[in-house]
């Protein structure tokens, strides 16, 4: 039977396959924003699948999370960019400005630069907001 070796390190699941008579198969990378960088996602067979002995039991192990471009989303409503942010994964506060020429409701900075490549999960965007021109 497979066991289960997610969350493990290569040199520990192999311990463990050894152990039970089977063989470490092929071994792939995959970007994992939840599973530590080189531990074990998942194996294929799966855990408690049953095997016979000396089978060679592939590793999916993480490469660590994955890196996203940020969008620019200047001169955009703040409610379809703060959507479109948190869906690839972004942390977005909000802060308002007044502004002269920009209408209520856009955006008229980004705290980080359109292009650049982060983490998404570890990324916080403060998006500046026009609250329209400002009246004396």
């Amino acid at each position: 039977m497979v066991p289960n070796l997610e969350n493990l390190t290569q040199s520990e699941a192999q311990s463990q396959l050894t152990a039970q008579g089977l063989a470490v198969g092929a071994v792939d990378g995959q970007n994992n924003s939840t599973v530590e960088k080189d531990k074990i996602i998942r194996s294929m067979p799966s855990a408690n699948t049953q095997v016979r002995s000396g089978t060679k039991i592939g590793l999916i192990i993480s490469s660590g999370p994955g890196l996203t471009a940020i969008p620019n989303v200047v001169n955009q409503n703040y409610d379809q960019a703060k959507e479109v942010l948190e869906k690839a994964g972004f942390t977005v506060q909000r802060k308002d400005q007044s502004s002269d020429s920009v209408d209520k409701d856009l955006i008229l900075a980004q705290s980080e630069p359109s292009g650049k490549q982060v983490d998404a999960s570890k990324t916080t965007i403060t998006l500046t907001v026009s609250t329209g021109i400002q009246k004396n």
